[in-house]
C-alpha cells in the first residue's frame, strides 16, 4: 500500500472514531469536557472493547456522584447486560442449554439481568419525565431498543416485541440498525438483525403454538449488540 493511501486511510479512521465518540457523547446527553463527561466518555470506551466491569465500575462511581445523570444509569444496564450475556456465553462452553439452567452462571447472569432491567425501568421512566424535545426522544428510542434486547436475552419475548415496536415509533433509525461507524468501531462488517427484524420474528412466532415456536438461540442470541445513534 502506498504512503499517500495509507495516510489517507488513517485520516479516515480518525475522522469515523472522533465521530463515533461525538455521536455517543450527543445520543448520552453529554458534551461537554468536565471531569463527570470524561469518565461518561471513557466508560462509553469501555462498553465499546468489551472491558465491560471496568465500564460498570466506571458508570456506578458517575451515577453515586451525581444521581440525575441518566446516562450512567444506562450505562450500567448496559454494562450489566453485557457481563451476564458473557457468563451465559462461558457457561454453554461446558454445558447444554438445559443444563446451563441448573448452574451459578445461569444464576448470577439472571440475577445481573434483573438488576439491568431496574436500571433500564428507572431510566426511561426519568427519561420520561424530563421537557420533550427531540433529543429526549432519540434518547428514549435507542433506550426502549435496549430494553428490549435485554428482555429477549431474559426470555420476556411479549415484553421485548412491545419494547421494539415503541423503539421503533420514537426512533425510526432504529430500524436500521447499528450504523456504519458503530460497525466499524467493532469490526463488524455485516449488519446484524435489526430491531425491526427481530419484531418480525418474534410476532411471526407468537402465532404459532407454543410448542411450535423457535424464539430463543442462546448461542446467537447473547452476541445481539446495543444501540448507540449514529
Amino acid at each position: 500500500m502506498g504512503d499517500d493511501r495509507y495516510q489517507l486511510l488513517m485520516k479516515v479512521a480518525i475522522l469515523l472514531s472522533l465521530g463515533w465518540l461525538g455521536w455517543s457523547l450527543y445520543d448520552w446527553g453529554i458534551g461537554s469536557t468536565d471531569p463527570e463527561s470524561l469518565k461518561m466518555a471513557a466508560g462509553l470506551r469501555y462498553l465499546e472493547d468489551g472491558d465491560y466491569q471496568d465500564a460498570l465500575t466506571t458508570f456506578e462511581e458517575v451515577y453515586r456522584l451525581s444521581p440525575d445523570n441518566l446516562g450512567a444509569l444506562r450505562g450500567k444496564a448496559q454494562a450489566l447486560m453485557h457481563i451476564a450475556t458473557a457468563e451465559i456465553l462461558e457457561g454453554l462452553q461446558q454445558h447444554s442449554e438445559s443444563q446451563l439452567r441448573s448452574t451459578e452462571w445461569e444464576r448470577k447472569a439472571q440475577q445481573r439481568y434483573r438488576e439491568a432491567l431496574a436500571c433500564y425501568n428507572e431510566a426511561i421512566t426519568r427519561e420520561q419525565q424530563r421537557p420533550d424535545s427531540e433529543l429526549r426522544q432519540k434518547i428514549l428510542g435507542v433506550s426502549y431498543a435496549n430494553r428490549g434486547i435485554l428482555k429477549d436475552h431474559m426470555g420476556d419475548y411479549r415484553g421485548a416485541l412491545a419494547d421494539y415496536e415503541t423503539a421503533i415509533k420514537l426512533t425510526p433509525e432504529v430500524t436500521e440498525g447499528p450504523g456504519l461507524l458503530t460497525r466499524f468501531l467493532r469490526n463488524q462488517p455485516k449488519r446484524q438483525p435489526t430491531v425491526a427484524s427481530r419484531a418480525d420474528y418474534i410476532r411471526q412466532q407468537l402465532t404459532r403454538p407454543e410448542g411450535e415456536q423457535l424464539l430463543r438461540n442462546p448461542t446467537e442470541d447473547v452476541r445481539q449488540r446495543s444501540y448507540t445513534l449514529d
